[in-house]
């Protein structure tokens, strides 16, 4: 099931101190969790569905630009719901940006470009068993 993970305006409202903001939409992620695969998409509606109406996209107004593996999926979602996690600072050329002095060089993040098309992110996961998960790595 496709979930919203972050409105286009939820990291904006929530840093000027909107009433009742968050930056991400934490009663949509998973209430139980343990290791799993997950994608994020960027919700891309077709014309005439309210951007904000993310409850009413399909699997084809989503574009996937991530897919992760997680020991906590939870967990994982809410680093990037906070702060884009290893997604959400990076140059332009796509390089992690570890110096944060360094603004002439730096682009939008992945999130924050999104953001400014009025896009969200939405996800879905899927659970994998321990022994799966434990296996993957011996290939």
């Amino acid at each position: 099931m496709i979930q919203l993970l972050i409105g286009p305006s939820d990291w904006q409202d929530y840093f000027l101190g909107k009433e009742g903001a968050s930056r991400y939409r934490i009663h949509n992620l998973p209430t139980t969790s343990g290791p799993g695969l997950y994608e994020l998409g960027i919700a891309v509606p077709r014309s005439g569905l309210s951007r904000r109406d993310v409850g009413k996209l399909v699997r084809d107004d989503i574009v996937v630009v991530y897919l992760g593996q997680a020991d906590n999926v939870r967990t994982r979602l809410q680093q990037y719901g906070r702060s884009g996690a290893h997604l959400g600072n990076t140059y332009s050329t796509g390089h992690v940006n570890d110096s944060k002095d360094d603004s002439l060089q730096k682009g939008l993040g992945l999130f924050e470009e999104i953001f400014s098309r009025g896009q969200s992110i939405v996800y879905r996961w899927a659970p994998v068993s321990i022994a799966f998960y434990c296996k993957k790595s011996l290939y």
